[in-house]
C-alpha cells in the first residue's frame, strides 16, 4: 500500500475521540510482531515518503503521529514504547516546546520530545520530575536544509524505537535535556539548546 493511500484509511478509521491522554500502555514496541511490526512497516513507508517529496514540515507532525499510532494530548502527540532489551520511554511530537508536568501526571518517567516549529524555541518548561530530551527543529531550517532532513528525522525515531537512543543526523536539531536519566541522546555537538528549565510558554501554551 502506498504511504498516501495508508494515511486515507487511517484518517478514516482512527478514532474520534482523542482529546483525553491515558497513562502509559508501552503496547507498541519495537519487536517485530503484532502492533510492533506494523509500527515499523508504517514509518518505513512514511520515510519513503518523505525522501521523494519536497521538504515541507506542513503535515509532518500528523504523518509520524499517525504511523506510530500516538495518542493526541491537546496540540501533542504522544505514545509509549519498549525496546528490544526492554527500555521504556515515551515519545512526543509536538510544533512548541514540552512541559515535564505532562509526563509525570501520566506516570512517565522517560521522554523524548520532537518538535517541529515555526516559532522560537523556549526551551523545556521544567515544572516536574520526568527525564526528557528535547530536539526542537525549526520549521523554516527544514524546509530550506539540503537533502531530505524529515526522512532522516523518521530514521532517528526508528533507531530510537531500537535502541532507545534518538540521534539528530540533519544537524539542525537544538538539544535540551532535563532531570537526567537512563536514555541517551546524540546531536552533531554544535546545535545544544542554552534555554534554561522552566522556561515562560505562557504565548502558545504547553503540553
Amino acid at each position: 500500500m502506498q504511504f498516501e493511500e495508508w494515511k486515507k484509511e487511517r484518517e478514516e478509521t482512527k478514532n474520534a475521540s482523542t482529546q483525553n491522554r491515558v497513562g502509559a500502555s508501552a503496547s507498541d514496541t519495537a519487536v517485530p510482531n503484532g502492533s510492533g511490526a506494523k509500527v515499523i512497516q508504517n514509518l518505513e513507508n512514511a520515510k519513503i515518503f518523505y525522501k521523494n517529496n519536497a521538504n515541507r514540515a506542513r503535515g509532518f507532525i500528523t504523518d509520524v503521529a499517525q504511523a506510530l499510532d500516538l495518542e493526541q494530548h491537546e496540540a501533542s502527540k504522544y505514545g509509549t514504547f519498549k525496546t528490544e532489551d526492554g527500555k521504556e520511554f515515551t515519545l512526543r511530537i509536538s510544533n512548541h516546546n514540552a512541559s515535564v508536568s505532562n509526563f509525570d501526571e501520566s506516570g512517565e518517567s522517560e521522554g523524548v520530545s520532537i518538535v517541529i516549529s515555526k516559532y522560537g524555541n523556549r526551551g523545556i518548561r521544567n515544572n516536574g520530575t520526568a527525564h526528557v530530551s528535547e530536539f526542537f527543529y525549526p520549521k523554516r531550517a527544514i524546509e530550506r536544509a539540503e537533502g531530505k532532513p524529515l526522512a532522516e528525522i523518521i530514521g532517528s525515531i526508528q533507531e530510537l524505537l531500537r535502541t532507545g537512543e534518538y540521534t539528530d543526523t540533519t544537524g539542525l536539531a537544538q538539544v535540551e535535556e532535563v532531570n537526567g536519566g537512563n536514555l541517551r541522546f546524540r546531536d552533531n555537538g554544535n546545535n545544544a539548546a542554552t534555554h534554561p528549565g522552566g522556561a515562560d510558554n505562557e504565548l502558545r501554551g504547553v503540553a
